[in-house]
């Protein structure tokens, strides 16, 4: 019986480990999310926040706004509000994103560009991030993200996004 309710100690806290969300890296958009938080190949005014590479492969312009309202609590509510600019030079993206209520919330703003070259698309991510907690003040630095997929094949990518790599 000890060995039992060890392992299932062990694991269950392993477990709830992973299943924590970091609003600065969680996954926007329904799409994504009904994919499993398949965020990193998919081309749509979202990848601003999920893979900043893959903007450019939107074939739009486009502005898109989220509401993620978790466990009807405001506290781990995320409001999203993003947009696209394509052009001959590559695509721009801006966003703005809030997480949390008024005992933590975490806030980022930020610009970020996004080109093809071959059967490859890149990006580049700048944000300041902001995190403020009731009774401890506020800070924020900037964070620097980037991204890229690669068209192996016509039904297959390959993709990646690293943030925080000034860090």
């Amino acid at each position: 019986m000890k060995k039992v309710l060890t392992f299932t100690l062990t694991w269950g806290i392993v477990l709830f480990a992973f299943a924590q969300n970091d609003p600065l890296t969680q996954t926007h958009g329904a799409r994504m999310i009904a994919l499993g938080n398949m965020r990193v190949h998919l081309p749509d005014t979202w990848s601003y926040f999920n893979n900043i590479g893959a903007l450019d492969r939107a074939s739009y312009t486009g502005i898109v706004a989220g509401y993620d309202h978790r466990y009807n609590l405001k506290e781990l509510s995320t409001f999203s509000l993003a947009g696209s600019f394509r052009n001959t030079w590559g695509t721009f993206g801006a966003g703005i994103s809030r997480f949390g209520g008024p005992l933590l919330n975490q806030q980022s703003l930020g610009v970020g560009y996004s080109n093809t070259l071959g059967i490859s698309s890149f990006g580049i991510k700048l944000e300041w991030a902001q995190t403020q907690i009731e009774g401890f003040g506020s800070a924020g630095g900037l964070v620097v993200s980037i991204g890229g997929v690669t068209e192996l094949s016509p039904s297959l990518f390959l993709g990646a996004h690293i943030s925080n790599i000034n860090r």
